[in-house]
């Protein structure tokens, strides 16, 4: 439940919402089980994008930045989402032409670099539910690059791998 929650936000604001609304968090019986961990990972979330990390305020506020770009160089570069009800498509009746109609063709890396405060932010989602993809990150030589929420180092040159809807995101600043 993290993971999908944490790739549904952050996908989200790459693609361009300016807030996040969650709807869900009733403890209705049919999440009754479940609740607790949709509450924990939406509450972690929030504190990240408003006090912890203040990355709701880079996505609000942050600028768009060309100095550092982001490619994908291994992996799956689409990701084929079902629309509606797939029971209601019938086996041996349904045409080739009606599936493709269900069906839509995402990219499967989703990417954002935005300016904010002294710092560049790279915000990267992979969107395939199966397969891990490989992004390369060029202009970070010669910054100080880490990763959130944690903080660990970044080196400049490293690929990164993401795996099935992980989200990854650099803050780097100059040296």
């Amino acid at each position: 439940i993290p993971v999908w929650t944490r790739h549904d936000v952050y996908l989200g604001l790459i693609s361009g919402a300016r807030g996040v609304a969650i709807w869900s968090l009733f403890p209705r019986p049919a999440v009754r089980r479940t609740w607790q961990s949709w509450y924990d990972s939406y509450t972690a979330l929030a504190r990240e994008l408003g006090t912890t990390h203040q990355l709701g305020a880079v996505f609000l506020e942050g600028k768009p930045s060309t100095s550092i770009t982001v490619r994908q160089t291994q992996g799956p570069k689409d990701v084929s989402l079902f629309l509606g009800d797939r029971t209601k498509l019938e086996t041996g009746t349904t045409t080739e032409d009606e599936r493709a109609k269900a069906t839509t063709v995402y990219p499967s890396l989703a990417s954002s670099v935005l300016e904010h405060q002294g710092a560049t932010y790279v915000f990267l989602c992979n969107s395939h539910p199966q397969e891990s993809i490989h992004v390369k990150i060029d202009g970070l030589a010669g910054r100080n690059t880490h990763t959130l929420p944690d903080g660990t180092a970044h080196p400049a040159e490293a690929a990164i791998q993401l795996a099935p809807y992980e989200v990854v995101i650099l803050r780097s600043t100059a040296k």
